[in-house]
């Protein structure tokens, strides 16, 4: 196994929380691009140790206005592509 260790911590009850801001972040940030978020992975299990990231999935009826927005926010296309090599 190569990279860094994982780290799973116990159960931090602000995760839920944690999630609804996010979530609050990207549906202001994308409008009515964003069909549905969903605080998914490790940390939507209440009690469970886990990996402390905070994980959602949100989904789009069309592309087109989540890439319109990733392309006029570099930053955050950048973060998001980040998460992505991380995960790899």
């Amino acid at each position: 196994m190569t990279g860094s260790a994982v780290q799973v911590v116990d159960y931090d009850p602000t995760w839920p929380a944690r999630a609804r801001s996010a979530a609050a972040e990207l549906r202001s940030a994308l409008r009515d691009a964003l069909s549905e978020i969903e605080h998914i992975g490790s940390t939507a299990v209440p009690g469970l140790a886990a990996k402390p990231v905070i994980d959602l999935l949100a989904a789009a009826d069309h592309l087109e206005p989540v890439r319109d927005y990733l392309r006029c926010h570099p930053k955050e296309a950048e973060r998001y592509a980040l998460s992505w090599r991380v995960m790899a």
